[in-house]
């Protein structure tokens, strides 16, 4: 498999800012205090957090401490500094840092004990900033001139927007799903959401066509008062992914669109869905129970757009189950990662429940083109079945900069019946065995070619396997290189010039203050991938695979990396390259 992605990996670099960084820039910090606080969170040495999160009592972390959203509530130690972006503060009677505390577009609820905090403490608002020592009165700043919210922090209360953004990633059936709607949100502790977003389907062009227009429309009622619960529904016509093939939205999207490789395959659904979610600010679990009602079609491939290999068709579409299906789902995601983006520590284990409750769902009548033509009739498929996934991987630092990943993760159907192709699983390509190309992995389902109509276009005649198995294990080092380019105040503090004086009527030649830097510590990977499929119905085309293991080496930049991988098992030998935006797993 060639690179995903050479030109313009610049420009993805610079559109791909993590989220704390976006919010460290909104506030409009002074340059030097916003590099430190980049810094502190790219240092990787940094213990980060996800919000809203909770250190408790009698626990003792080590280290600089960041978290980003939702705020932090303090009831342990922290032996180092403390930042915390986005989110409020709060200081229990046992909670103590033992170096200096940060809130940047957040507050400090609660002041600390006396004594509790060794270094000083700065708080920066979402439009003014204010410095505070531990000594000073509290009520310094205006604690109700911003509120957090779902949507970051807004004037007074409540939103409302009318919304233009991308529904999914650029594929081969829509081009570039553009969702346009009013996006509302009421004011109180159990705000009211709202969207309404009609989909325009680029590949269609300007022109407006009802058939190609779909629609997304969520209704969501928090409940409690403390944002833990929430009741919700939503309507849709969307074109959805079968699997998201381990493939970030941004990757999938340059992928298709500059190089016409899309990795994924899809499914047209017209329905409804209700569900109950649950996450707990003390607890780091994000639960739902959702009910399903949709009415399933076969995506076709159109033609979109693409920069590179205009002239090479698109990659055929699995035929999928058309009709009815009512299911249930029970979805959990229990998350201890120090940082979702780019952890160092914890654990994250997640799993997903689905039983069919009936319906209609059939195979649609179609003619096989492997072989000699036949023409075949749709055959009804399996409506009260039940698949579960479970997906559990560990992140461990080895010695001071070095890094031992791991995962595991499978499932499938719980019965012996087959499941329907949207419900499938395949293994291959970057997102899960990058040696192999996408979708090897498919236990012979993908085999055939087949047509809904003689003048029609070609199709495979399945997509995967009823059960699956992928294990995957990395090794990440330092390289001990620090590029650092840019320019800042450094050269000043070196001539003994003040931040005052720098900043008078008449500014100093010297003054370099541009907000621009680039701190970019380079790291080597190595990593292992075994995966293989299980066929429900083991008989004709069908069948069980064997393990396919594959292993590489990566260089990274920060999230992104250059990888290599050959195959140790099969026929094709080989070297695969492949570029990722994120983290592997």
């Amino acid at each position: 498999m060639r690179p995903i992605i050479l030109a313009g990996v610049l420009l993805a670099l610079a559109s791909t800012l993590s989220a704390q960084e976006q919010e460290i820039r909104a506030a409009r910090l002074p340059a030097s205090v916003e590099r430190q606080l980049l810094r502190f969170f790219q240092d990787p040495a940094t213990v980060r957090m996800t919000g809203p999160a909770v250190i408790e009592e009698g626990r003792t972390v080590t280290g600089n401490v960041g978290v980003y959203g939702g705020g932090l509530r303090l009831h342990g130690r922290i032996e180092g500094d403390l930042v915390v972006v986005g989110g409020n503060l709060v200081f229990g009677p046992a909670g103590a840092v033992t170096g200096d505390v940060t809130v940047v577009n957040g507050e400090l609820v609660e002041m600390p004990p006396d004594g509790a905090v060794g270094g000083e403490i700065v708080v920066f608002g979402p439009i003014e900033s204010a410095t505070i020592r531990a000594s000073e009165p509290r009520d310094v700043w205006d604690r109700d001139r911003f509120r957090p919210g779902p949507f970051g922090y807004w004037p007074g209360d409540g939103r409302a927007a009318i919304a233009v953004r991308a529904t999914g990633a650029y594929n081969r059936i829509e081009g570039l799903p553009v969702g346009i709607g009013p996006v509302i949100e009421t004011s109180g502790r159990n705000p009211l959401r709202l969207e309404a977003l009609a989909i325009w389907r680029t590949e269609t062009g300007f022109r407006v066509d009802e058939d190609r227009l779909g629609y997304l429309a969520r209704l969501e009622q928090f409940l409690g008062g403390e944002r833990e619960w929430r009741v919700g529904a939503s309507l849709r016509s969307t074109v959805d992914p079968i699997e998201d093939a381990g493939l970030t939205e941004l990757e999938n999207t340059l992928s298709s669109a500059l190089f016409r490789r899309d990795y994924r395959d899809y499914v047209e659904r017209t329905g409804w869905t209700a569900y109950v979610r649950a996450t707990p600010r003390a607890f780091p679990l994000d639960a739902r129970v959702e009910y399903r009602d949709f009415d399933y079609d076969v995506a076709v491939v159109t033609d979109p757009w693409s920069l590179f290999n205009g002239d090479d068709a698109w990659r055929l579409q699995p035929l999928t189950g058309v009709g009815r299906l009512r299911t249930i789902a029970a979805i959990a995601e229990y998350d201890r990662r120090n940082d979702p983006e780019d952890p160092t520590a914890g654990w994250l284990a997640s799993a997903r429940f689905e039983r069919g409750l009936g319906g209609s769902l059939r195979m649609p009548d179609y003619t096989l083109e492997t072989g000699p033509a036949a023409a075949l009739p749709g055959a009804p498929l399996e409506t009260d079945f039940t698949t579960a996934v479970l997906d559990l991987r560990t992140y461990r630092r080895v010695g001071r900069s070095a890094l031992l990943n791991l995962r595991a993760t499978g499932g499938g159907a719980l019965g012996n019946a087959p499941l329907p192709p949207q419900f499938q699983y395949a293994l291959g390509g970057p997102g899960s065995l990058p040696a192999f190309r996408a979708m090897t992995v498919d236990c012979g389902a993908r085999a055939g070619r087949a047509r809904l109509d003689p003048d029609g276009p070609l199709f495979l005649t399945g997509y995967g396997c009823d059960r699956f198995a992928l294990f995957q294990v990395e090794y990440i080092g330092s390289l001990d290189i620090d590029f650092d380019f840019g320019f800042d105040d450094r050269r000043d503090r070196r001539l003994g010039r003040s931040t005052a004086a720098r900043r008078g009527a008449d500014k100093d030649p010297w003054d370099w203050d541009w907000d621009w830097d680039l701190d970019v510590e380079p790291r080597w990977a190595v990593f292992f991938d075994a995966g293989r499929g299980w066929a429900a119905d083991g008989s004709g085309t069908v069948r069980s695979t064997a393990f396919h293991y594959d292993a590489g080496v990566g260089l990274l930049f920060d999230d992104f990396g250059i990888y290599a991988s050959v195959p140790l098992s099969g026929e094709r030998r080989g070297v695969n390259f492949n570029v990722r935006l994120v983290r592997r797993f």
